[in-house]
């Protein structure tokens, strides 16, 4: 247990090796940009970096699918939790697990055993896929035939349709999300923003604790191509309408 006024430090640890811990963020409260928690795959805060974060993260009010999940492959897991005392919330709940499956599959399926020691994988029910069960897939058989068909467990749309089972019409009616995947290290920071426009995502500014590796322009998503570019060091103009947010990765 830490109590904490300012700054502190916990170290989860398993002495086994290769022992995975996956830690689950139950409840999540601090004063976004300048109370902020880093989570390390190791036992020092020179062990790489996996997440950084700062704001709300309420699962409790959601479902279980939204609840973050860090995975240290380690067999550590270094919090380090730094705030101020101008403002207070009711900060953070965080419990992990030794070589269980992630997020419990969801609720949506059955965790198994594989062939390799401690490992373990989610045997998902039909309709959910991803390595937690936590991806829709062809949710009502993708509106076929008028809106679309499902392929490969993904819906491929018509012309007129979007989303992830094609139920939001072009131009969208509604608001969707949308899942992207970005493996590559040297995401795991906060304090940055996110701006889309005309089909690529700018992810701009932002910090981690461990590093002066800095860039105004950190990342670049082309929407259309899924292509990602990393350390954008470049000049630009802030957009009209730009507002300020709190993200975290």
């Amino acid at each position: 247990v830490c109590v904490c006024v300012c700054v502190c430090v916990c170290v989860c640890g398993y002495s086994l090796p290769n022992t995975v811990l996956r830690l689950r963020f139950n409840h999540f409260a601090t004063e976004c940009s300048w109370d902020h928690l880093y989570v390390y795959d190791g036992d020092s805060i020179y062990a790489p970096l996996l997440a950084a974060f700062s704001g709300l993260i309420v699962p409790e009010r959601y479902g279980n699918e939204t609840v973050p999940e860090v995975v240290s492959q380690s067999g550590y897991a270094l919090l380090h939790f730094f705030s101020d005392a101008a403002y207070n919330l009711t900060g953070f709940n965080i419990s992990y697990r030794v070589n269980t499956c992630p997020n419990n599959c969801s609720g949506r399926g059955e965790c198994r055993v594989g062939n390799s020691t401690a490992s373990v994988y989610c045997e998902c029910e039909a309709n959910w896929k991803g390595e937690a069960c936590d991806i829709p897939y062809c949710l009502d058989d993708c509106g076929y035939p008028e809106r679309g068909r499902c392929q490969g467990k993904s819906c491929i749309c018509e012309a007129e349709w979007q989303g992830p089972d094609c139920s939001v019409s072009v131009p969208a009616n509604s608001s969707f999300w949308s899942r992207e995947e970005h493996l590559e290290p040297g995401l795991a920071r906060a304090s940055h923003k996110a701006v889309v426009e005309q089909g690529v995502m700018w992810v701009i500014g932002g910090y981690v604790f461990n590093t002066s590796d800095y860039h105004m322009v950190k990342n670049v998503l082309h929407l259309k191509h899924q292509i990602w570019e990393g350390n954008q060091n470049i000049g630009f103009s802030i957009f009209p309408g730009l507002k300020k947010g709190c993200k975290r990765k």
